[in-house]
């Protein structure tokens, strides 16, 4: 039997042997810009838009596969998650579950012309929901691509949950770059979910065996990633003052806007990248600065604005001079309390 080979520009796993190594020309070089096409040796007069991820994403992903023992023409797992399994992962997941649901489904009316499938997985790979069209969903199930399956890189190869999860980055896996064979009809585009407090805590994919914008698509899945991450932290555990804020009041309420969480003292709890750009306070579920560390104006002048006129936005300013417009909520006025500048100063103070 003919070896199967990897796409163009990946190398063979090793002790496998090239039958055409002798015949075949020198690959041209790369592109400049790091990607590369899988479709250019098969169609080269159509223009799909669709660029791919950087090669040595892939190529990482292909050693990966081939290290973990799979082979290319490998037959569909049968290890599906036995339905009490499946209930399991979904209890310990409810949060996830409960905010992706109704987002997935107004994603996919966004791209209801598409063949195509939404997928929500945990952070091992096993998909937890799925939402699709009606022929597409049949289609996938004849690859495993439902509901307590699980598409880690170990069981699956290179595809773009499983890479997404290795790489710890959004992934695009098009056609040939997927391992398995059986899946290279595939486009497929995932997106991790953060938890609020930093990791992985999902997966948001979209599989289609269209040739979607890659740009728009990735946009599209970010956008969704942002709006289920932000649900996750504003109603985190011991949430009291949620704090939503831009440079510009047309920001607020929309994908754009910083959020913040902080408990009833005024200690950090989460926020979300967009806050952490606004604000240029770098990685901040490292330093987990509290209220005061961040913004010049007093923790009880935001207090004071919450109890009298939430509705509407009121000013904050950081320490490094950055000017906001904010939202101030607070979930609970019996339970938030003021804080003297004697303990806001002894609490900036380092231990």
């Amino acid at each position: 039997m003919q070896p199967h080979c990897p796409p163009p520009g990946i190398p063979l796993p090793a002790g496998t042997a090239d039958p055409d190594r002798h015949l075949a020309p020198a690959p041209a070089p790369p592109p400049r810009h790091g990607h590369v096409s899988c479709w250019d040796t098969e169609v080269k007069d159509k223009d799909f838009s669709t660029p791919i991820p950087p090669l040595e994403a892939i190529r990482r992903s292909w050693e990966r596969s081939a290290a973990s023992g799979l082979r290319p023409d490998e037959r569909n797992p049968e290890d599906r998650l036995p339905a009490g399994c499946l209930s399991d992962r979904l209890e310990a997941n409810a949060r996830l579950v409960a905010y992706a649901q109704p987002i997935m489904e107004h994603l996919h009316q966004q791209i209801a012309r598409s063949s195509s499938t939404i997928l929500l997985t945990d952070n091992s790979g096993t998909i937890l929901r799925s939402v699709g069209d009606p022929d597409f969903l049949e289609k996938a199930a004849r690859i495993s691509l439902h509901p307590g399956q699980s598409w880690s890189e170990s069981v699956m190869g290179t595809n773009a949950i499983g890479t997404a999860i290795a790489e710890q980055r959004p992934v695009t896996v098009v056609g040939e770059q997927h391992y398995l064979e059986r899946n290279r009809f595939l486009t497929c585009i995932a997106t991790p979910i953060h938890a609020p407090t930093g990791g992985v805590l999902g997966i948001l994919d979209v599989s289609t065996s269209a040739r979607p914008t890659q740009a728009h698509a990735q946009a599209l899945l970010q956008t969704t990633v942002e709006i289920i991450e932000n649900r996750l932290i504003e109603t985190i555990a011991d949430a009291a003052v949620v704090i939503r804020f831009h440079h510009q009041p047309e920001a607020l309420a929309s994908p754009l806007e910083g959020l913040a969480v902080f408990d009833e003292a005024g200690g950090f709890l989460a926020c979300n990248r967009r806050a952490e750009r606004l604000l240029g306070t770098g990685d901040t579920r490292i330093s987990r600065p509290a209220y005061w560390d961040i913004f010049e104006t007093r923790w009880n002048t935001v207090l004071d604005h919450a109890l009298q006129s939430s509705a509407r936005p009121t000013k904050l300013r950081s320490h490094r001079g950055r000017e906001f417009v904010a939202h101030i909520l607070v979930s609970d006025l019996q339970r938030v309390r003021p804080v003297s500048a004697r303990e806001a100063a002894a609490s900036a103070r380092p231990p």
